[in-house]
């Protein structure tokens, strides 16, 4: 009876172990599906699928929950440097941006709400210095700033 009951628990741990710790994978072995991410091979189509949840890490990286991005994530040129960095929630851009020239020089900064560009943005030229600014509302541009904003 003690085998039995070590080896359900056993198994029972190994089965759970995705769902209590989550998963590490390199971002180029998952597959995005509008609108959530699968680990690649584990989508079906016209199937029910589970969506992904665990770790990114690669070109992409940060937590997926539940197929959509969380937390904060970077994003990667393919030199390594990063393109991009800010904060998701439930899958959509949220918070402070910031996206970066494949040189690491800072192009871009401005805030998002969910998924949409909202508030001011500050634009950069090639050597780092600042060019322009734009204020939008929900992604709609709703002015162009000189001085103060």
């Amino acid at each position: 009876m003690k085998k039995l009951t070590a080896t359900f628990l056993t198994v029972l741990i190994c089965l759970t172990s995705n769902v209590v710790w989550g998963e590490t994978v390199n971002f180029k072995d998952l597959v995005y599906k509008q609108p959530f991410y699968y680990k690649e091979f584990s989508y079906i189509p016209f199937w029910p699928n589970k969506p992904f949840t665990g770790k990114a890490e690669g070109k992409g990286t940060g937590e997926i929950i539940n197929g959509r991005n969380e937390g904060f994530w970077q994003w990667r040129h393919d030199n390594g440097q990063v393109y991009s960095e800010g904060h998701y929630k439930n899958g959509n851009r949220n918070g402070l941006w910031k996206e970066y020239s494949k040189n690491g020089i800072l192009f871009m900064k401005g805030h998002f709400k969910d998924g949409e560009m909202h508030g001011l943005f500050l634009w950069y030229d090639d050597n780092g210095r600042l060019e322009g600014r734009s204020k939008y509302h929900y992604g709609e541009q709703v002015g162009e700033c000189s001085g103060v904003c």
